[in-house]
């Protein structure tokens, strides 16, 4: 609603940002299968159409004459360049008829209801009995949907300056374009060739014309993915650098304008950058890079001269002690208890919360199998308006503000949680079983205990306050107590 106060943002650059995604849609049924479940369903898809064949050539014919005349009527609507487009055999076409049958394929579509209604009362009675004997034959299961972005029906959507943000209130028009303060005088002004680069020397990364709605996008996506553009990389490599040390080498993660703090080591972080690009823009390999490295791999116990000359651990001379975040604490939870369910992808997961917690609301219908709800955390449904308690409690962002960085605090709740909880309580009968099962001796069931809870063996003294403690306390306690040791909930 207005220009930026602290940095060189205008509200027209706002705007002009905003033009890349103004003719795009979202659907919900964009079908993103893995390798093993398209076969699969192409398999069971050729058994269902051979069974149905005879079912289907009815509904062809009957619906056939209807749709080819809605289509014609369509595609006359559209202009002489775009109908020769879809008239040309798919092979011959060029790369300007290609983007023109993406913009204008939605606009000659058929549906289903507008053969219907252009039928006779004949047809129309045909086509129920026959939609009636195919509906006798069950259809293959639907393939994995997702949320996704596409083209809309036209490409004649066009994108204004609001005043003071007034979708009422349309001002200037604008084309889509990159924030001002981002492009230099070598870089084309006009919309019809945006960004076009004079300088190929440039370290400012070039664009690509824009002729589509989708291309608008891809533009966009590849403006920002460059090699050339100073700025993604080290955003992304800060990120991950955030995540393993706790902070990042630019401390305000979201904000590396004027109001955002200095990196702490910019070499570095040019390094690292060049390092991301470099490897394919893998975050594996970044991943790798940086746990394989000295400074991830130090003690966090501090020496006298690293506190003298470090206190605040600026430079990295020690390693900063970190606690897990609650949804690798569920996660250790159910794979120390020998239940987390390790299956890949598929649709989120619901497993069961409080009911005080969930009073009055909907749409939380408990995955009905223990198989399901041990799935890891990741896949738990997340919705807007009800954080997972057990995640709640360990600090889950709020779903509805931006989260630079996740924060991380110690408070009572949580050390109730870690006694209390159904999860830790399920969690500790479960893994006192693993152990019982495991190991033959007490002593060598205590070593196996402490080895899958905290990841050593326990000391001496240990193993006779452990021995001590079950003389009175079941197996199930002795795991809950070290479910309750800091040693598993930070990363020391």
């Amino acid at each position: 609603c207005h220009d930026h106060k602290f940095e060189p943002l205008s509200q027209r650059d706002y705007y002009s940002l905003q033009a890349f995604f103004t003719p795009s849609t979202f659907r919900d049924d964009y079908p993103v299968p893995n390798a093993a479940e398209l076969a699969v369903h192409k398999i069971a898809l050729g058994k269902y159409r051979q069974l149905t064949k005879r079912e289907q050539d009815d509904l062809a014919s009957i619906e056939a004459p209807y749709r080819q005349k809605l289509h014609e009527a369509k595609l006359a609507k559209l202009s002489p360049e775009a109908q020769l487009a879809h008239k040309t055999p798919s092979e011959q076409r060029t790369a300007e008829q290609i983007n023109q049958i993406q913009e204008t394929a939605a606009l000659v579509e058929v549906t289903e209801k507008e053969i219907l209604g252009a039928m006779s009362k004949e047809d129309r009675a045909r086509h129920k009995l026959a939609k009636e004997a195919l509906a006798k034959f069950p259809r293959p299961p639907p393939l994995p949907m997702t949320l996704a972005l596409q083209c809309s029906k036209t490409n004649s959507a066009k994108t204004f300056v609001l005043f003071r943000g007034d979708y009422n209130r349309p001002g200037e028009e604008v084309q889509p374009g990159i924030p001002a303060v981002l492009r230099t005088p070598a870089f084309s002004s006009s919309p019809e060739a945006q960004f076009k680069i004079q300088n190929p020397k440039s370290k400012i990364a070039p664009a690509v014309a824009i002729e589509s709605s989708r291309s608008r996008r891809t533009a966009l996506a590849e403006w920002i993915t460059d090699p050339r553009h100073p700025l993604t990389a080290r955003i992304m490599v800060n990120r991950i650098w955030q995540y393993h040390f706790g902070r990042g080498l630019v401390a305000t993660a979201s904000d590396f304008g004027l109001k955002g703090e200095r990196p702490s080591h910019p070499e570095l972080l040019d390094w690292l950058a060049n390092e991301f690009i470099a490897r394919g823009w893998s975050i594996k390999e970044m991943h790798r890079l940086l746990l394989l490295s000295a400074v991830y791999q130090q003690t966090s116990r501090a020496s006298s001269q690293g506190l003298d000359r470090d206190p605040e651990n600026r430079f990295y001379s020690r390693w900063q002690r970190k606690r897990l975040e609650g949804e690798v604490i569920r996660d250790s939870l159910l794979a120390i208890s020998g239940r987390l369910n390790p299956q890949m992808g598929g649709p989120g997961v619901f497993p069961p919360i409080p009911q005080d917690v969930f009073k009055g609301a909907k749409g939380w219908s408990v995955s009905p199998t223990p198989g399901e709800q041990n799935r890891r955390s990741l896949y738990i449904f997340s919705r807007r308006n009800l954080r997972f308690p057990f995640l709640e409690v360990f600090d889950a962002p709020d779903s509805n503000l931006t989260c630079p960085e996740r924060p991380r605090s110690t408070s009572a709740p949580q050390s109730l949680t870690l006694l209390n909880a159904d999860e830790v309580m399920a969690a500790s009968f479960a893994a006192a079983t693993r152990v019982a099962r495991e190991a033959v001796s007490d002593a060598e069931r205590i070593g196996l205990a402490y080895r899958l809870i905290l990841g050593r063996n326990p000391t001496d003294r240990e193993k006779t306050l452990a021995s001590e403690f079950l003389r009175w306390a079941p197996w199930s306690e002795l795991c809950r107590a070290l479910f309750n040791v800091n040693a598993f909930v930070y990363v020391d």
